[in-house]
């Protein structure tokens, strides 16, 4: 798989330089796959022995590359068409990984294994210190099933404490709450599990279920003012809806596989009662 990987790079390189090199100067595009490339090589030599850099220098993708950026120094447009190339790429690296996320979830089918890994992954996404992930149950109340820290280690005690104002109003109203400094935030001021805790930095968003808000995914962290931002309410939002999908599914199947135990069950009874009766019917 490594070798696989050192090869890909290089090709991609490649490509899209020729790309580059096709849409011809002066094209958007072309400087936009010429930064991509420069990009890319740049973390090939980075990765490389200090003894293999100077061959890479002097390969005919390198000094093409180096042409480009003596033209665009020159313009004094290198800079924006670089940060565009940045963001592009920064937006590819999340969809693959929200892509791999995805399937890594859809593969779960254990509810219980399956709600550790969302918050697993979703505390890696953020960079928060905990998270929780709340279900209703049959009576229509949220309910912890799952809590993790950033040692992807299960909560246990004092460290279960959070916020359930918060978790409660994010599944009654169906929408986001986000707060730099909970514990000076007007409108928690007044919920006594925000100021017991002295919480700082909350996220939260609604997990819908075919259309319903069945529940609550919750993260916080407790030391820094300020942790989350809007770009972490996004993704927490598009990750809320990969993560409903995959529990969904796992509470389908596990309702499924409780339907055929059942009917098992069902299905030995009815035979210990028939050969019951049929011992009967030859006693008689």
């Amino acid at each position: 798989k490594d070798d696989a990987q050192s090869q890909r790079r290089p090709r991609a390189v490649r490509s899209a330089i020729l790309a580059a090199r096709l849409f011809g100067p002066g094209d958007p595009r072309s400087d936009l796959c010429f930064a991509l490339a420069a990009r890319m090589q740049e973390e090939i030599k980075m990765e490389s022995p200090p003894e293999n850099q100077a061959a890479l220098d002097n390969d005919p993708d390198a000094i093409w590359l180096a042409r480009w950026r003596a033209q665009n120094s020159a313009g004094g447009s290198g800079g924006a068409v670089v940060e565009m190339a940045e963001r592009l790429a920064q937006a590819q690296a999340r969809l693959r990984r929200f892509v791999r996320l995805s399937k890594r979830m859809n593969s779960e089918l254990r509810l219980p294994r399956l709600l550790e890994t969302v918050l697993d992954t979703i505390i890696e996404l953020t960079e928060a210190e905990r998270g929780f992930l709340l279900l209703r149950d049959a009576q229509g109340d949220l309910v912890v099933r799952a809590a993790r820290n950033i040692e992807q280690t299960s909560l246990e005690g004092d460290g279960l404490a959070f916020s359930r104002s918060i978790a409660e109003q994010v599944a009654r109203t169906g929408s986001p709450v986000i707060t730099v400094d909970a514990a000076d935030d007007a409108r928690f001021r007044q919920a006594l599990s925000v100021s017991d805790l002295q919480l700082r930095s909350v996220v939260a968003v609604p997990l819908t279920i075919k259309g319903q808000v069945e529940g609550t995914i919750y993260v916080d962290n407790r030391l820094r003012q300020g942790a989350f931002g809007d770009t972490d309410a996004a993704t927490l939002l598009d990750f809320a809806e990969l993560a409903a999908l995959a529990v969904g599914n796992a509470r389908l199947v596990g309702e499924l596989q409780s339907r055929d135990r059942k009917i098992e069950t069902l299905n030995r009874r009815l035979q210990k009662d028939l050969a019951a009766r049929k011992d009967e019917l030859s006693s008689m």
